[in-house]
């Protein structure tokens, strides 16, 4: 079983490796079967890889270390990228 890990040693679905100031970045995303039978919620790749992406767009502002803060913000990109992803997947449903 393949894992990704942030900088604070937690498993993540996804995670950005290096980026750059014009916004390109190397971004790994673990494949369905590579997630642990016990997750709480089923992972969602396509909200995890918009969720990387809104950190190159939040980057400036990312806090070191972890925290209430930090976890705020991870919350904030959680919630865009689903909210984001959800919103592209109405509008591909037929009426």
């Amino acid at each position: 079983m393949s894992e990704i890990q942030g900088e604070d040693g937690a498993e993540r679905g996804g995670t950005i490796l290096s980026w750059s100031q014009d916004r390109q970045a190397t971004i790994k995303i673990l494949e369905s079967i590579d997630y642990p039978p016990d997750c709480l919620l089923p992972e969602d790749q396509e909200a995890t890889l918009v969720h990387e992406l809104l950190h190159i767009y939040t980057q400036p502002f990312d806090l070191p270390g972890t925290g209430p803060k930090q976890l705020a913000e991870e919350q904030m990109l959680n919630a865009l990228a689903h909210a984001l992803v959800a919103l592209e997947r109405e509008k591909g449903k037929p009426e």
